[in-house]
């Protein structure tokens, strides 16, 4: 549990430079050890502001979504939802000159890391993660050669490793209101035991469709595969799907969600 408040700390102290001139679609968080713990996809409006992010376990085992809410003087808050969209937690970042702080309180008001976390630029690219006057860790953003956000590397007190997260761009099912899209036309529905989805691809895509539990545990694939580009209908028999109940339809191109849409099965 340790681990995961901390690797969510480490994805909030990154939304000042994940939403300042880049647009990544994706940040994979390891440990020392290259243990990959999570990955975030990100959501963005038609000015390539970040609005939202998913998260989710290495094993593609979704752990909530969140909701960003920008407001005046480079404040923001973000809200974290389980997928029946129950409120896990929500962070509140704010700026002052420059020091930015955020405190992040879960669905019962209880405060999760204590007191508030700040971090300050300390040097080129580099920022010191505090609580009050404490040194939590330190962060460091490296660029690739055209000047994007290519990593972000996070040290302990001690100056040791301990986790660092890879950046990722890619334009593919990132939701940009006035660019063309990669599915042009995505349903799912039930009839009579039977998941049916359609969708018409602008250009070939890798399709993966998975039907989840509430709790984000995948059940099966109802689709995983190279798809050329055109109309496409997919669809999956009473006698291959399981019990009766509500389950979670999640629908990614290229490795990008694009769709998550609730069902109930009736067998």
């Amino acid at each position: 549990m340790e681990k995961f408040r901390w690797c969510t700390a480490a994805i909030i102290w990154c939304i000042g430079t994940l939403s300042a001139g880049s647009s990544p679609t994706r940040m994979d968080i390891f440990d020392a050890s290259d243990n990959h713990l999570l990955f975030v996809t990100f959501e963005y409006a038609s000015d390539d502001v970040c609005i939202g992010r998913n998260v989710y376990a290495s094993d593609s085992t979704f752990l909530y979504h969140s909701k960003i809410q920008s407001g005046t003087g480079g404040s923001a808050k973000e809200i974290s939802e389980d997928y029946l969209e129950n409120r896990l937690f929500t962070s509140t970042i704010t700026s002052s000159g420059d020091k930015t702080e955020f405190s992040t309180v879960d669905q019962f008001n209880l405060p999760q890391f204590g007191s508030a976390l700040s971090y300050t630029k300390s040097g080129e690219n580099t920022y010191e993660i505090k609580q009050g006057n404490s040194l939590v860790c330190k962060e460091k953003y490296e660029y690739d050669s055209t000047g994007a956000l290519s990593r972000i590397v996070i040290f302990d007190q001690n100056g040791q490793l301990a986790w660092y997260a890879n950046i990722g761009y890619k334009d593919v099912g990132v939701k940009r209101p006035g660019i063309v899209q990669p599915v042009n036309l995505l349903r799912v529905s039930v009839n009579r035991g039977t998941v049916m989805i359609k969708c018409k691809l602008n250009s070939g895509q890798f399709v993966s469709a998975e039907l989840l539990t509430p709790t984000g545990r995948r059940v099966k694939y109802l689709v995983r595969k190279d798809v050329a580009r055109g109309d496409h209908v997919f669809i999956t028999s009473r006698r291959e799907l399981p019990a009766s109940g509500a389950y979670i339809v999640r629908v990614s191109t290229d490795d990008v969600p694009v769709l998550v849409q609730k069902i109930f099965l009736q067998k």
